[in-house]
């Protein structure tokens, strides 16, 4: 559903000349970042243990609710472009 969603948001935000072009760069994007978490995930369970790849998923995912709610609280609050 979040990939869903994002993609929709770029492709809203971008002007149709550019829509494909930049659709397209970040279906790349996404598919390079999915190879890249498969490969590092695997490396970590060879090297360590399936244990050891929960307890850095369950790391990284408790790091990030922090920066969420920072973000949140620096974001500049949206205008309204309705009149």
């Amino acid at each position: 559903m979040g990939l869903i969603a994002g993609t929709t948001i770029i492709t809203d935000s971008t002007p149709l000349a550019t829509r494909a072009t930049t659709q397209g760069a970040v279906d790349v994007c996404i598919a390079v970042a999915e190879a890249g978490g498969g490969l590092a995930s695997g490396v970590v369970v060879a090297t360590a243990s399936y244990p050891a790849l929960a307890l850095a998923g369950a790391a990284v995912s408790l790091a990030i609710i922090p920066a969420l709610a920072l973000g949140q609280r620096s974001a500049p609050a949206p205008t309204s472009t309705k009149g």
